[in-house]
């Protein structure tokens, strides 16, 4: 894949996994790592790892159609036996697959391979067509975020449309409360799509679970103490997020800041040594405080009476 010749940085933004803090004019400012491509080298790692996963996390969120926690209207396709459906579910399920053979479509184009059977694809299951998807794309990781702009067909909600830049091309279909949208699209809205897509199907898969643990670690953007724990759709630690201020951690900047707060904690409290209390032992006094008691650095002898 030919590289640019300037750096540039990472299209993820403030997001970036390689980003560096920042001091600007008093402020901590995320800064996102400068590279040649589209993404820098962590943040395509993590959109190759995200294709991976998401076969598996789609079959775990079609298992959440008759599901009542899933988000959206229900609607129940037959009396008898009822089948309740989460509108909200199959909505997602159905953008996932879309969204992932259009860029598939597009990769095959620019990479000269096998167009698609449009008619033998109709009669796949979706789970079928999502897995192969993911493959190719996975396979041509690099072409899929090199893309440059092209025109693209979406799915938007009539708010979501309506927000869209004038002159924007797409039908509005008001009754069925939706419109289909024309947009340029390039390599690192590939990007983006994917980890959204990502994020929604995690998110929706872990409405049922407990609330976020607090952590014992003050924020070091804004220095409160409201830092929850963020999880991997399947339960695995996945750094944090802070409730004041909104600041994500990765996994490995949580754990470097736990470090960094300990090790000060620990620096604190040898510059100044716990007192405990000693108590000097006196006879037929057991079960009470004697007033003789004496209070002592821990590095001191016992003292006695």
């Amino acid at each position: 894949m030919p590289l640019s010749t300037d750096q540039h940085p990472c299209a993820r933004g403030d997001r970036c996994k390689a980003r560096t803090i920042t001091v600007i004019d008093g402020q901590r400012q995320a800064v996102p790592a400068w590279t040649y491509r589209t993404y820098c080298d962590p943040c395509r790692d993590h959109v190759g790892t995200t294709l991976a996963d998401l076969p598996a996390m789609y079959v775990r969120v079609h298992g959440e159609l008759g599901n009542r926690t899933g988000g959206g209207e229900r609607v129940t396709v037959s009396k008898t036996p009822p089948v309740p459906l989460s509108l909200g579910v199959d909505a997602l399920l159905r953008e996932v697959v879309t969204v992932l053979l259009s860029w598939e479509e597009r990769v095959r184009d620019v990479a000269r391979l096998t167009t698609l059977d449009t008619l033998a694809s109709r009669r796949r299951p979706d789970g079928a067509l999502l897995d192969g998807a993911c493959r190719l794309l996975g396979a041509h990781l690099d072409a899929l975020l090199a893309l440059a702009p092209g025109p693209m067909l979406r799915v938007k909600t009539i708010p979501q449309a309506a927000s869209l830049p004038p002159g924007t091309r797409g039908v509005v279909r008001p009754g069925a409360g939706y419109a289909e949208v024309i947009l340029d699209l390039c390599g690192a809205d590939a990007g983006g799509e994917i980890l959204r897509l990502h994020a929604r199907c995690a998110g929706l898969l872990t409405e049922t679970r407990a609330p976020a643990r607090h952590l014992p670690v003050p924020c070091d953007w804004c220095s409160y103490a409201e830092l929850y724990e963020v999880l991997t759709w399947d339960g695995r630690p996945d750094g944090a997020r802070c409730r004041e201020c909104g600041y994500e951690y990765s996994d490995n900047e949580y754990t470097l800041l736990r470090g960094r707060v300990y090790a000060e904690e620990t620096a604190r409290a040898g510059a100044y040594p716990r007192r405990r209390l000693v108590v000097a032992e006196y006879g037929g006094l057991s079960g009470r405080t004697p007033a003789g008691s004496a209070v002592v650095p821990d590095n001191d002898e016992r003292m006695t009476a």
